[in-house]
Formats: C-alpha cells, sequence, structure tokens
C-alpha cells in the first residue's frame, strides 16, 4: 500500500481523459465532497492490488523503490 496521511510526499501527475469519463468522474467526485486527486488515488490504489499488478511489483522488487 501507497503511504497516506498528512505527511505523505506527493508528486504531480498529468493524464488525459475522454471528456465524457472526465465530466462523470469529476461529477462524482464533487457529489461524494473529494478531490479528484483522491479519487484518482483511490482507484489507483485499487489496481495495484490486483494479482497482476502485485506480480509486476514482487518480480522487479518495485516495493523496495525510494
Amino acid at each position: 500500500m501507497v503511504q497516506q496521511g498528512n505527511f505523505q510526499k506527493r508528486s504531480e501527475l498529468t493524464m488525459y481523459l475522454d471528456s465524457d469519463l472526465d465530466k462523470l468522474v469529476k461529477a462524482i467526485a464533487t457529489i461524494r465532497e473529494e478531490s479528484i486527486s483522491a479519487v484518482v488515488a483511490e482507484v489507483l490504489e485499487l489496481w495495484l492490488q490486483q494479482s497482476q499488478q502485485r506480480e509486476i511489483v514482487e518480480k522487479h522488487r518495485l516495493n523496495e523503490l525510494d
């Protein structure tokens, strides 16, 4: 799991989305009273928990990255 809380290091990430997906994500984030960053972080955490990503992390020792 990636570090969470107020003391985490943060990096900027630029991404491009289909305009319909962008509108939907923004609407849901607004309803949930969350930032887009929080929504994307939640989705990426779930994605990283999938077995295919866990296998890649283990195989390439990515959990040891600084």
